[in-house]
């Protein structure tokens, strides 16, 4: 079975943290202020164990998480991506474009190396 290791969380963590460090970086240089204190950052899910892994992961100073049920967003994306990171794309886009807020979303499933892979990205 495929599990996400310990470095690839780590990976994305340092990901997203440069990224919040860039977005402020940007937002500073045009005098934009964003979100009053911290930088709001909208977990594209309506899944609750999902937000419950997202919160446990981005626990991070200056980042405030909106759940989309907080702005009224009940979305349901197609995954029609062939992969996993083009399913959080599309998600992430969507609910950047509902929300016009910053988006994170992920997609994952279960790959079982016995079954050839399956049951896979669906």
């Amino acid at each position: 079975m495929s599990l996400c290791t310990p470095s690839i969380l780590s990976r994305l963590l340092d990901k997203i943290h440069r990224l919040i460090i860039t977005y402020r970086k940007w937002t500073a240089d045009r005098q934009i202020i964003v979100g009053g204190a911290g930088l709001d950052l909208l977990i594209a899910t309506n899944n609750p164990g999902k937000v419950k892994e997202m919160r446990d992961l981005l626990d991070l100073p200056g980042v405030n998480l909106v759940l989309p049920a907080e702005l009224g967003l009940n979305l349901e994306i197609p995954e029609t991506g062939e992969t996993y990171a083009e399913n959080a794309i599309l998600k992430a886009r969507a609910f950047a474009k509902a929300s016009q807020m910053l988006s994170l979303a992920d997609d994952s499933g279960l790959e079982v190396d016995a079954l050839g892979g399956e049951p896979g990205v669906r």
